[in-house]
């Protein structure tokens, strides 16, 4: 089905390339059943990228094996799909999160595959919902609110009753600002970084392009918890050129700059609960 779906594009949509197999659970499904259809004579050749879900929420080794799957084919690993996970047990049910507690649960998600999986790319499923499990014009304030009747699914949310009652306003979640902690400052063609001796914490992601780099800071401290310092080793020709918090006091928003050494050692607080996108130019 690869190869033939592959050589349609060639003929068809040149722009256009496969990537498989969507496997729901990466330590049931994908892990075991991915090596045997690569096998097949051509069908790595015929794909761009290898595709997984992450619905049975695996560990960092599970991760690694599929890592190793893509190493093996010479195919990047993308993570295709994920949502709806409970903010108490970061496992898969139903309740409606749109708090810094939730998003926390997304970032270390995103920190997790990038960092075990080395994915080159991560997709959340779905960018706006209507199962928010409340009605939100009679009790808007709930929309800031958790109930276990809606869906972690969307990043925004609308009023499944706005045809009848016009109500067309959008609900944010922190989930939709963490998100953008990532999307809005590693692009592509950056390239991670391995960290090492990060305290126990924090979690830390490094991207490199061009000269410039982007690092991304995860505090799980307990909510009320004081700050968390850290330093990170960057080359000596950088300066902190931006820094955006997401946390339960801001939505990506303006934060403090970190202090960079001329030997290229930045350090700063990042607070408790949050994660914070800092950004280096070249000096």
């Amino acid at each position: 089905m690869v190869k033939a779906l592959a050589a349609q594009f060639v003929s068809r949509a040149p722009y256009a390339a496969v990537a498989g197999d969507e496997s729901s659970q990466v330590g049931s499904q994908f892990n075991p059943e991915a090596p045997q259809w690569l096998g097949v004579a051509g069908t790595p050749q015929a794909l761009a990228a290898l595709a997984h879900h992450n619905y049975d929420f695996p560990n960092s080794y599970t991760l690694q094996q599929a890592r190793s799957i893509g190493n093996t084919f010479g195919l990047p690993l993308w993570c295709t799909e994920i949502c709806c996970f409970v903010t108490q047990t970061g496992q898969f049910g139903q309740q409606y999160d749109p708090t810094i507690a939730n998003a926390m649960v997304m970032g270390n998600l995103i920190w997790q595959t990038l960092t075990y999986a080395n994915d080159a790319a991560f997709h959340w499923w779905v960018a706006c919902s209507s199962a928010i499990g409340i009605d939100p014009q009679t009790n808007p304030a709930a929309t800031g609110q958790v109930n276990n009747v809606g869906w972690n699914d969307g990043l925004l949310y609308y009023d499944p009753n706005y045809a009848a009652n016009g109500n067309q306003q959008i609900y944010v979640t922190k989930r939709y600002y963490v998100l953008g902690n990532f999307s809005r400052y590693v692009r592509l063609g950056d390239q991670r970084y391995t960290v090492s001796g990060v305290a126990s914490n924090l979690r830390m992601l490094a991207f490199s392009r061009g000269g410039g780099w982007t690092v991304l800071l995860i505090n799980n401290s307990a909510a009320g918890s004081a700050s968390t310092s850290f330093r990170v080793q960057l080359p000596n020709h950088v300066r902190a050129s931006a820094a955006v918090e997401t946390s339960g006091a801001k939505s990506l928003q303006t934060a403090a700059l970190p202090v960079v050494s001329t030997s290229g050692v930045a350090s700063g607080l990042v607070p408790a609960q949050s994660l914070t996108t800092y950004t280096f130019a070249n000096a």
